[in-house]
């Protein structure tokens, strides 16, 4: 028994001072988990509140987007009307200044031909003239 009791002794020397100081350092540990699983838990309501902002922001900005897109379809339709438009009656100006340049055509060859004539007449008479005069 006295081995028991020596046994014991040293058992209550040695090892429980220890398994006070690792109770200690569990004790630390324990208390540095819950500040780190408390700041954990702050980042993550932090993120959470970051992640909604940005969703909120994507939804902003695809409305304006579809905005500003929609706007811009209309003015390019708008653009393209106003263009047939102005295509349209150029087509007519143009088409006109055709005909007036056929007309103007047709009056130059009649003056070339006029010419021509007027040249023939005066040939013929001269030559009537010439055989008057002979």
């Amino acid at each position: 028994m006295e081995i028991m009791e020596n046994v014991k002794k040293l058992v209550q020397e040695f090892i429980v001072p220890e398994l006070g100081t690792i109770n200690d350092h569990l004790v630390e540990l324990k208390s540095t988990m819950e500040i780190m699983n408390k700041r954990m838990d702050d980042i993550n309501t932090h993120l959470i509140d970051q992640s909604r902002r940005i969703d909120d922001l994507r939804t902003n900005l695809e409305d304006k987007i579809e905005q500003v897109r929609t706007n811009l379809e209309d003015k390019i339709n708008q653009a393209r009307i106003e263009l047939k438009d102005e295509i349209f009656k150029n087509t007519n100006r143009i088409d006109n200044i055709n005909m007036r340049l056929d007309n103007l055509y047709a009056v130059v060859v009649r003056r070339e031909e006029h010419e021509r004539l007027e040249q023939a007449v005066t040939q013929i008479k001269t030559q009537i003239q010439n055989k008057i005069a002979a």
